[in-house]
């Protein structure tokens, strides 16, 4: 939870990203990365790959770094990127979330990272840091939310920091925001039209025309080369599913296929529809 509206979500949810170990094709946040099945969340490869080599190739030759994880939850993001850092650089971590569960569990296990607890959407103090961490959250936010965020995170920002933003979407970004408000309305029983508006899964040209509406220099995009399977097997792995839920979802995949069909494969016998996790780093 980042913004303290997503209780009846949180409710039913198993477990916490960073607490799947095991993963595949029927699991929640599997991705396919170098031949491999892997934990998207937690993998220090796709970590590495995403965001620490971006970090040390842009900050060669500067001693201390500030890094701030906004809605970063129980710290996994953060705690991965600052171990593999921590060689190069004299680092101050800082991670922002309101969920108090959450924030605890990242003392406990992270005593170096300072805690914030505040509202994402609430600006923090001006030049405060060099690097922005934003991971999976800006799509449980709305349109008008997203902007705001963006503004804020430069307005934080050093001269020349970097803002990474990775969220998941697809190119046909209206059949993924269509798709994810039907799936919200039958985990959780919000109005779909209120599923729709209260989040927002943005296009790859959306979130870069935001950011640079900003201020914010583009300096990379991965495009969508990280692929992710979403079935009805993966939903009941992340939520405590009832079997009337798990036929709802059913019927609802299957009325997609049919209006979409090249947005769905089955592998190893599961039927999936597609969504790609989109990297854009901005620079102030």
């Amino acid at each position: 939870m980042v913004n303290g509206v997503n209780r009846s979500y949180e409710s039913h949810v198993k477990k916490k990203y960073s607490e799947f170990k095991e993963v595949g094709i029927g699991t929640w946040n599997a991705v396919k990365f170098n031949g491999r099945w892997i934990n998207m969340y937690t993998d220090p490869a796709l970590i590495k790959e995403l965001f620490t080599d971006k970090i040390e190739s842009n900050f060669k030759g500067k001693a201390n770094l500030t890094i701030l994880d906004i809605g970063g939850g129980d710290g996994t993001l953060i705690s991965l990127v600052g171990k593999q850092l921590e060689k190069k650089f004299k680092l101050d971590l800082f991670n922002m979330d309101l969920n108090e569960d959450s924030l605890k569990i990242c003392q406990k296990n992270n005593p170096n990272i300072k805690i914030i607890k505040q509202n994402i959407l609430t600006p923090s103090e001006p030049n405060f840091a060099d690097i922005i961490l934003c991971r999976f959250v800006m799509q449980y936010q709305s349109k008008e939310e997203q902007a705001k965020i963006i503004h804020n995170a430069y307005s934080t920002l050093n001269e020349r920091g970097l803002f990474f933003v990775l969220w998941p979407t697809h190119e046909n970004n209206e059949y993924m925001n269509d798709l994810e408000a039907e799936t919200v309305h039958i985990i959780t029983g919000k109005d779909k039209q209120e599923a729709k508006i209260s989040r927002y899964f943005a296009s790859e040209n959306e979130m870069i025309n935001n950011m640079e509406l900003a201020g914010f220099k583009k300096v990379f995009t991965n495009g969508c080369n990280i692929k992710q399977y979403y079935s009805v097997e993966g939903w009941n792995d992340r939520f405590k599913l009832t079997n009337e839920q798990i036929l709802k979802l059913t019927k609802l995949f299957n009325n997609y296929k049919k209006k979409y069909p090249k947005m769905f494969e089955t592998i190893e016998g599961i039927q999936n529809h597609e969504g790609f996790h989109y990297l854009v780093i901005g620079q102030k």
